[in-house]
């Protein structure tokens, strides 16, 4: 399904999203590619909050200049952001904005859990316990049914997350949108539908689950966000009658969890021509309900049969690639939006097809080389490219290196590589059409071991990054992807401890927390009892 849809995306983008990019750096990229390739000056630079690092951001056109982190740029204030963050503040926003929003409340460090089953039992199931201040769907448990589930959602929540202020809402039925909006246009809308495979009648659910992410892998936006096997994953199969092992029929399809989010193995799929007009002025009355939020990715559920929405979440940074890489249906170009937004003087410009490497940037901030990364300026206007197919004896004598210095000296774009049926490809890019024509001819001499006996010429017209490189074999780029992978996770995961202890150190020190420690005391000790009984 994923590998169909490549020809619904952006073709500017089409292999030109490098790894550091697909490590939740989508938006950042894309919006400074953007903004690169119309000719803005870009610099990426690091900045601490506490001890905790940043890589920001900007772009002038210039006396122009507009700062961005992540996908947002300065024109969303900051007091925007808190409200975003905070889902029980942007909830009193929405409200007194007429803005449909669940009824729920909100349950701060020193409320118990018995407090909040009181009050779930007074509103009714099915509900939903969220985190007040977090993000990307973590510790977000929705559908539950009854007394029992909420427990367990309360002890996950509250007792292994350590996030102990939760907000409590009732579950609304329906589809899950995000939709983007940016001044006062919605750009795009995606459905997210919850982590699923469909059966064939052969494969067990974790052949499925398997074959399914070696798919996302293909999906830049969905590459280190694979369907992972938890016990939130485990527990609704169970629910459903359902285990690993199971052998779906032909068809049916499996709902691997109630959680919509993409980053825990949701599919996003494009459903921008489908909006109606009052889904579209209900996310249009939500972003101006907050001050400053200039633009904005809004979650709503909505109820296709009464042509109805109610708004559960605003997401001030919100992940870009969803709208940018859809499962199924038309690509979006939210960065092309974001820029003409921010630089309506530049939408006209002819941009190049070129790239920048950004991989290189992100590492020579990560390892302090440099404090800030000024990119080099990218042509502009229409950039001229060539595919030569090098035949004869041209593997093993150096004739890619004679090549690349051949293409730096002439300032050519691109890139040489060897291929298994012994022939050698190059791919040449400029502003000016003849260089790259004459290129033809050097790719017929070669070094003085090569013995090239045909040059096949191809047009091209994909994006090309900056510079010329030696490309290497695919299964080895494959692997140090992989190792880079794993490198990062593991990095990724020695940060959430860190944070995790931050926060847990925070919480346990606060006034409240030490405050309520008796009362805290004599729950647990009569829970022991009663649960001894």
């Amino acid at each position: 399904m994923m590998q169909n849809n490549i020809t619904n995306w952006l073709p500017h983008l089409e292999g030109a999203v490098p790894l550091e990019a697909r490590r939740n750096r989508l938006g950042m990229y894309s919006i400074a590619l953007e903004g690169w390739r119309r000719g803005l000056t870009l610099k990426f630079y690091k900045t601490y909050s506490g001890k905790k690092e940043k890589i920001k951001y900007s772009l002038s056109y210039g006396e122009k200049k507009h700062k961005f982190y992540k996908s947002a740029g300065d024109k969303v204030t900051k007091e925007a952001v808190k409200i975003c963050i905070n889902k029980s503040k942007t909830k009193e926003y929405l409200s007194k904005a007429g803005v449909p929003v669940p009824k729920g409340k909100k349950f701060e460090v020193e409320a118990t859990d018995e407090e909040i089953i009181k009050y779930s039992e007074s509103m009714g199931f099915p509900l939903v316990v969220k985190p007040i201040d977090q993000y990307g769907g973590k510790g977000v448990i929705s559908n539950i049914q009854d007394i029992e589930s909420l427990k367990k959602a309360l002890f996950y929540v509250r007792q292994e997350l350590k996030f102990p202020e939760v907000l409590v809402e009732q579950f609304i039925p329906g589809d899950e949108f995000r939709i983007y909006v940016v001044g006062n246009k919605v750009i795009g809308a995606v459905n997210r539908v919850p982590a699923n495979v469909v059966g064939d009648g052969i494969n067990s659910i974790k052949n499925l689950i398997d074959m399914k992410n070696r798919e996302r892998r293909k999906n830049p936006n969905l590459y280190l966000n694979p369907i992972k096997i938890d016990q939130e994953l485990l527990n609704t199969i169970h629910s459903s009658g359902f285990t690993l092992e199971s052998i779906p029929e032909e068809g049916e399809r499996i709902f691997l969890r109630n959680n919509s989010n993409v980053s825990m193995g949701g599919d996003p799929i494009d459903v921008t021509d489908e909006l109606s007009p009052e889904i579209t002025n209900i996310a249009l009355k939500a972003v101006k309900a907050v001050p400053g939020l200039a633009q904005c990715g809004l979650d709503m559920i909505v109820d296709k049969k009464n042509n109805s929405g109610v708004v559960i979440e605003l997401n001030s940074k919100p992940m870009l690639g969803l709208h940018l890489f859809p499962v199924e249906g038309r690509a979006r170009d939210v960065s092309k939006a974001i820029i003409d937004y921010y630089f309506p003087e530049t939408i006209n410009i002819e941009k190049s097809n070129l790239y920048f490497d950004f991989d290189r940037i992100i590492q020579i901030l990560k390892d302090n080389i440099a404090k800030s990364v000024t990119v080099s300026p990218t042509p502009i206007g229409k950039i001229y490219a060539k595919k030569y197919i090098i035949t004869g004896k041209v593997q093993g004598v150096g004739y890619r290196n004679w090549i690349k210095r051949k293409a730096l000296s002439q300032n050519l774009h691109g890139y040489t590589k060897n291929l298994k049926n012994g022939k050698v490809v190059v791919v040449v890019s400029s502003p000016n059409k003849e260089d790259v024509d004459r290129f033809k001819n050097i790719c017929s001499q070669g070094p003085t071991k090569a013995e090239v006996r045909k040059v096949t010429e191809y047009s091209w017209d994909k994006p090309l990054k900056v510079g010329f490189e030696i490309k290497e074999n695919t299964t080895i780029k494959k692997l140090k992807e992989e190792l880079q992978v794993e490198k990062n996770e593991k990095e990724d995961l020695k940060k959430g401890k860190e944070a995790f202890k931050k926060r847990y150190l925070r919480i346990k020190n606060s006034r409240t927390w030490r405050y309520t420690s008796p009362m805290r005391n004599v729950i647990d000790l009569f829970k022991r009892i009663y649960i001894s009984k």
